[in-house]
């Protein structure tokens, strides 16, 4: 696997110096305790290679769920997969091993649970906003087109679930970088989809009591990272 050169996660943006984080990062910190939040705000500005490959840990799986929509494949086509990636996981073993079959499982889950959903698969967005100095990063798994309406979709593959207070910020968080970026979605068709649990979560207009914890939450982590 490729892995990006290590880099702190900053940049800058008219002549002003900026943290950038992803948007389930933000989503963590502002529910996380003080130390906990001090501990992801530190993974992001000193990033290990291994948190660059964990970012890319799925990355088999949302390769095949992408192809598989776009070119509206039968199911059984996921199942070759499946068996493709389980066979090459048994010949490369070690930590290599582990993460292939952790992708083949992702997929057998998707397939189980969301394979049937029609899905019209649209160009890929990036929708990263600017909030209070901090740069979001928002490149959702897939954009699609579903019973006419267009959708952004956000892919949940881990085994431990998400918590509500999570879900919630991240829905709200793709519908308004996606609202703010010009994509005519509503709240209800920005989904989370939790993949080994089979759940699907949506957008709600949350109103501006969420936008309001987002702004400060940000604020927040623009005052700690020069100590971090």
């Amino acid at each position: 696997m490729d892995i990006a050169p290590v880099v702190p996660e900053t940049f800058i943006a008219d002549n002003v110096v900026m943290v950038s984080i992803t948007l389930k990062g933000l989503a963590k910190f502002m529910v996380a305790t003080p130390a906990q939040q001090r501990k992801i705000l530190r993974d992001y500005k000193y990033p290990k290679e291994e948190g660059q490959a964990m970012a890319q840990y799925y990355k088999e799986a949302r390769d095949v769920i992408y192809s598989f929509h776009k070119n509206k494949h039968p199911k059984e086509w996921l199942a070759t997969k499946i068996e493709g990636l389980r066979q090459l996981a048994s010949g490369v073993g070690g930590g290599s091993g582990r993460r292939l079959q952790h992708n083949a499982r992702a997929i057998e889950q998707y397939g189980a649970h969301f394979a049937d959903r029609n899905f019209e698969v649209l160009g890929d967005i990036d929708v990263s906003v600017n909030v209070e100095g901090v740069r979001l990063k928002i490149n959702p798994d897939l954009h699609v087109s579903e019973g006419g309406k267009e959708k952004i979709v956000k892919l949940e593959f881990a085994n431990a679930e998400p918590s509500g207070a999570v879900t919630k910020i991240v829905c709200q968080g793709m519908f308004d970088a996606a609202a703010q970026s010009g994509h005519k979605v509503t709240p209800g068709c920005v989904l989370y989809l939790d993949v080994p649990r089979g759940m699907e979560h949506r957008g709600a207009r949350q109103g501006s009591r969420m936008k309001g914890e987002v702004e400060a939450a940000c604020k927040n982590i623009v005052s700690m990272w020069p100590s971090i």
